[in-house]
């Protein structure tokens, strides 16, 4: 875990798909964390608890009123800055996401109200 926003080493976007920021309505949502955004491949929570990078954890989530247990890797972990309480940001990569379950995500994204968060 760091205490800084993690970079890529040559500054160029390396995600291979785009975020989605999330809402209290939004399709999809984590147990046990505050949701930032999710991709079909991940997520960014935020939370109390700093996770160490590489860890492979459970991860519940819930896809338009369904939960499915999933495993993510912890590819970073920073802390916030300037909260009263310290926070942690943690993006999650998923490592077994079922087909039909991807399927349902990537259906989840589609909805109107799903628009992709600018990368700059």
């Amino acid at each position: 875990m760091s205490d800084e926003k993690p970079r890529a080493p040559d500054g160029i976007e390396h995600r291979r798909g785009p975020r989605y920021p999330v809402s209290p309505t939004s399709a999809v949502s984590v147990v046990g964390a505050q949701l930032l955004n999710v991709s079909a491949y991940g997520v960014l929570i935020e939370s109390l608890v700093p996770m160490e990078t590489d860890a492979v954890m459970p991860l519940r989530l819930i896809i338009c009123g369904s939960k499915v247990d999933i495993e993510a890797r912890v590819a970073n972990c920073y802390s916030v800055p300037g909260e009263k309480r310290r926070m942690y940001r943690t993006g999650l990569e998923f490592v077994s996401l079922a087909p039909e379950v991807r399927e349902r995500l990537a259906e989840a994204l589609k909805s109107p109200t799903a628009v992709p968060q600018s990368t700059a």
